[in-house]
Parts: structure tokens; sequence; C-alpha cells
């Protein structure tokens, strides 16, 4: 079983060359590739230069920047098709995971032939499980919802995220978290790759909606006794304000939505509404935390 790891990097070389180099060392991964998603700083020669002569690690330079799903593809479709690698997994720059984590995913495809995309749970940087280690997809209508805070809070407490362990060691879960995790490579090709629709956020939740609709042989599931450490949105953060991203966000909400849940008409109209009231709400609620920082 060839097993490749994609890493895509923009204009953070620093943490993806940390990460890429503790990757190598574990000596469990056959091929990793980096693809750089058209930096606008001197990521490329510093990654090239960090890994000359490191035959298991490849560059590969994407003319632009397409997003998240668009930079992985091209290094998933290298990885699957160039490289053979039957196991891809996909990591952000700034996760930790180990050597272990690995194995217990690679073991976990081996003896669950049903599984075709599988995580570890993810813990924030202080060791903590994350609030969301999983992500839900939740109903059309309740999409419509979950745009106000209020709702938010309210759903959660009516669908919180649980961990358990349905006997294996893996909870069946709507869709994994997309900061760390694996995929078999029948899955991948069979579910037509990561839907590069969006710019950034909802790939997870397209994908699996991709897996549900082209291939429901497979289920995504999470090792509940498997861990990684995610600085959470750590290159988000460094490069767009709170409100850019929000704006990103609720564009990849519209595309999901329209694509997947088939909303059209009144239910369209209503996404759009909740979106603008709900972009208000948001500035109300930041424009409050900065006074507060401010007195």
């Amino acid at each position: 079983m060839r097993t490749g790891l994609v890493v895509l990097n923009y204009n953070d070389a620093e943490r993806t060359i940390k990460l890429v180099r503790r990757a190598a060392e574990m000596h469990v991964l056959d091929a990793i590739c980096v693809t750089d998603n058209a930096s606008t700083d001197d990521s490329v020669p510093a990654i090239r230069q960090a890994f000359s002569g490191v035959e298991q690690v490849f560059l590969l330079e994407s003319p632009s920047n397409g997003g998240y799903a668009a930079g992985n593809n091209l290094g998933l479709r290298y990885l699957a098709e160039e490289q053979n690698c039957d196991i891809l997994f996909i990591a952000n720059p700034d996760v930790i995971f180990t050597k272990e984590s690995i194995d217990e995913i690679c073991h976990a495809f081996e003896r669950y032939p049903e599984y075709g995309a599988l995580g570890p749970v993810m813990r924030n940087a202080d060791g903590t499980i994350s609030s969301r280690p999983y992500l839900q997809i939740p109903g059309a209508w309740q999409g419509i919802g979950l745009c106000f805070y209020t709702y938010n809070r309210i759903y959660e407490r009516l669908h919180p995220y649980v961990l358990r362990d349905d006997g294996n060691g893996i909870m069946e879960v709507d869709a994994l978290q997309g900061s760390f995790w694996a995929v078999r490579r029948d899955t991948l090709i069979k579910a037509g790759y990561l839907d590069e629709g969006t710019f950034l956020f909802y790939e997870e939740m397209s994908f699996a909606m991709r897996i549900r609709e082209k291939c429901p042989e497979y289920r995504e599931g999470l090792l509940v006794n498997s861990f990684y450490l995610h600085n959470h949105s750590a290159t988000i953060r460094s490069v767009l304000s709170q409100m850019q991203t929000y704006r990103i966000y609720m564009q990849s909400k519209v595309y999901f939505e329209t694509t997947y849940h088939g909303m059209r008409g009144v239910q369209k109209a209503l996404l759009r509404a909740a979106i603008a009231i709900s972009t208000l709400e948001k500035r109300v609620l930041l424009y409050g935390t900065n006074q507060k920082a401010d007195s």
C-alpha cells in the first residue's frame, strides 16, 4: 500500500517546511507533495532549497491561486495518477501529527474497506479536544437558520458534537475536518476529487456529499482514539481580516446549498436575505468586541 501526503502552501514556507521535514523523517510516507498556491513571497525557492535532494518530496507550482480545493487537487492528482498512491493524506501547514496516527489510519483502511475517508480527532494548540472534532451536514432549512449567531448556539445545544466508539475505534461522521485527513485513491477518483467551486470553506462537506452521490458504498469515519494538533486557521488569520473571511465563508455556503441541497427560488432568496442580515449582525458583534478591547 503506497501512501502520499499533500501539503498546500501559500506564503507560509516556514511552517510548511517544518511539517514536511517532520513527515519525511517518519519514514512512513512514500511520497510527499508540496503544492504552492501561487505564493507572492519567496516560498517556492525556500521550499525547493529545503528539500533539494530529498527524493520523496515533490514541489508543484500552481500558476494561480484557485483556493483550497484547486490547490490540493493539483497535489492529489499527482500522487494518485503519477505516484500511484493508494492512500492520500491532506494536511494543513499548521498541524502536528505523529507516525502513529499515519499507521493507525492505514491499518483502519486495511481492516475496514467500507470507509473511503478517515481522520483522527483534532486537538487545539493547547491540547484540548476541538469543540467540533468532525462536521455535521444540516438540511437546507437548517442551513438558512445557521446563518445567525443565536440559532447557531441553539442548534449546537440540540445537536452536540459527541465522540463515540461504534465498536471498532471508528465513529461514522457526516464529514471530516479538512486540516488533516486521508482518502482512498479509489474513493477520490470516483468522487471526482475535491469540488473546486469554492475558494475556501465547505470543501470537506462538498466532498462528503460527492461520496454520498457518486460512491455510496463508502463512508467517512473518525478514529476516536487517534489525535493531531491544529493551530486553527493560523494561515487564514494572517492573510484575511475577519470580515473578509466571513464573506468568503458565506459565498461558499451559497454555493454548497445550491449545489448539494438544490436550493432554488424562495429558499435561495431566503438564504441570501439571511446572509445579508447575519453580515450586519457580524459587524455589530465585531464592533462590540473591538470597543471592549479599546476600553
